[in-house]
């Protein structure tokens, strides 16, 4: 779907974080200054979400909170 709206010419940067198992995250790609509607998306290598309260805001905090890529 991101290519796809990379592709209609709506945003020209895709950023993707891929989540291990163990909640650490690798960031592919970067955003920069002259981004037109940047685009993240977040794969899970465990995407069952067992453990609502603690697994999805852990990984909600270490995303948006620490990432170099959400701080500019």
């Amino acid at each position: 779907m991101t290519a796809a709206i990379k592709n209609a010419g709506v945003s020209n940067t895709i950023v993707r974080v891929n989540v291990n198992k163990n909640g650490q995250a690798k960031i592919i790609g970067k955003i920069t200054k002259n981004a037109k509607n940047p685009l993240v998306e977040v794969n899970f290598a465990d995407n069952k979400l067992t453990n609502a309260h603690g697994s999805y805001t852990k990984y909600q905090g270490i995303l948006f909170n620490r990432c170099k890529i959400c701080q500019m």
